[in-house]
């Protein structure tokens, strides 16, 4: 869970029969077992939830989502870049392309 962290995606509240090894990204407004671990990592074991509190630095893989998520104090992800649409401007909309691209890559400290 913690060595590569992979999560199903994100809840608020545990799913009524989760399998070994499910992990999640526990959500704001937690519930039940996962009340008060808003932020945490949940991992099922097979008997008991346990949790891991996020670290800066710290990524995850979230395959409902089918992307990369950063903790920098709070969980971060890039947003792709508006795609150029071609005509008379397609200068602008390229260079600006390039400059959310370069946001999203300094978003998850991929760029400094």
């Amino acid at each position: 869970m913690l060595l590569h962290p992979t999560v199903t995606g994100t809840a608020n509240s545990p799913p009524a029969t989760p399998a070994v090894g499910d992990c999640y990204l526990v959500s704001v407004s937690a519930s039940g077992a996962f009340a008060e671990h808003e932020g945490c990592l949940a991992g099922w074991d097979g008997q008991q939830w346990t949790f891991a509190e996020p670290f800066d630095g710290m990524r995850l893989y979230d395959h409902t989502a089918g992307m990369t998520l950063l903790f920098d104090g709070g969980w971060k992800s890039a947003s792709a870049p508006a795609t150029p649409t071609g005509g008379s401007i397609v200068d602008a909309e390229a260079r600006a392309a390039i400059d959310q691209l370069a946001e999203a890559l300094r978003t998850l400290r991929l760029l400094a």
